[in-house]
């Protein structure tokens, strides 16, 4: 019962990444390794023509069902893990509870200019910015909680780490960072949000 749960969960990973005219990574370039998805202990043909089966009616509306905010489903994601061992999903990302790098590991372009800046402009400010005063503008985001203000992005990046890395539930609507974004900001916060 659980395995075509957690094919049709694969299948639809693999269409979506397939089809998202989105690039890899906010600044344009993209990173294949981070996409790819494995399933522990199966062999590449056994994946394949389980993915094919998994695409049927009952199978798909498992899946559908398994993605959502209040559902986490167990697969492999072997860019969050090295050893391909089952992972957490959450909304279709995996579940980032564990730090993704050490305080003190290099930032290269993950700085607050080269990376989180853009992320916040690109996928944050529509709800979450200073311009946006009425509840309307806000889309319900809370006052004070704006991410065109690098002040209050750096007084919240615990709660930012867990909506956007844990729960994986901002943003609310569409579109919606990648989960090789969603792992970056997460990592960019881990070192020290550099």
């Amino acid at each position: 019962m659980r395995r075509p749960l957690l094919l049709a969960v694969f299948a639809v990973m693999i269409s979506a990444c397939e089809d998202d005219p989105r690039p890899g990574t906010v600044d344009g370039s993209a990173d294949a390794s981070a996409v790819d998805v494995v399933l522990a202990d199966r062999a590449p043909d056994d994946i394949a023509s389980d993915a094919s089966d998994a695409t049927d009616a009952s199978d798909a509306s498992d899946a559908s069902d398994a993605t959502d905010a209040s559902d986490a489903t167990e697969v492999t994601d072997a860019a969050d893990v090295t050893d391909a061992a089952d992972v957490l999903l959450r909304n279709g990302c995996p579940v980032l509870t564990a730090p993704v790098d050490r305080p003190d590991a290099a930032a290269g372009d993950d700085t607050w200019a080269g990376f989180a800046q853009g992320f916040f402009r690109m996928w944050c400010v529509r709800c979450h910015a200073t311009a946006r005063v009425t509840p309307e503008d806000r889309m319900g985001a809370p006052t004070g909680y704006d991410w065109d203000d690098e002040a209050s992005v750096r007084r919240e990046l615990a709660r930012i780490r867990s909506a956007v890395g844990v729960e994986n539930y901002m943003p609310l609507t569409p579109p919606n960072p990648s989960c090789v974004e969603r792992r970056r900001l997460i990592r960019w916060i881990d070192i020290g949000a550099p």
